[in-house]
């Protein structure tokens, strides 16, 4: 009878060990692809940064649109995934570039 009781014991924690292993890796896996989603956003970011800039480099003036850096510079946007908000004020003025991902506000 005892030895039953332990042996139950025994698989009740093996069972809580193993579920709280697998609570932490699904925990952990989540954080790590919040930070990847970010981290995809800020390279975005980035990489029309870099193209308004050598725009402004060879063509003495900022590009007047996104679709101009596409089309141009070769910067690819998943619009699926992410909402670029270009502010152009002037063209001798660099624009203000936002990448955010859908859903969430700039």
């Amino acid at each position: 009878m005892k030895r039953a009781r332990e042996r139950r014991r025994g698989l009740y924690v093996t069972a809580f060990v193993c579920l709280a292993s697998a609570a932490a890796f699904v925990w952990g896996t989540a954080g790590i692809a919040g930070q990847v989603d970010e981290q995809q956003a800020l390279t975005l970011e980035r990489a029309i940064e870099r193209a308004v800039v050598t725009c402004y480099a060879l063509e003495g003036q900022y590009p007047p649109t996104l679709d101009y850096i596409r089309e141009y510079y070769g910067v690819v946007i998943d619009q699926e995934r992410y909402d670029v908000f270009y502010d152009v004020f002037a063209q001798n003025v660099m624009p203000s570039v936002t990448v955010a991902q859908r859903g969430d506000t700039p």
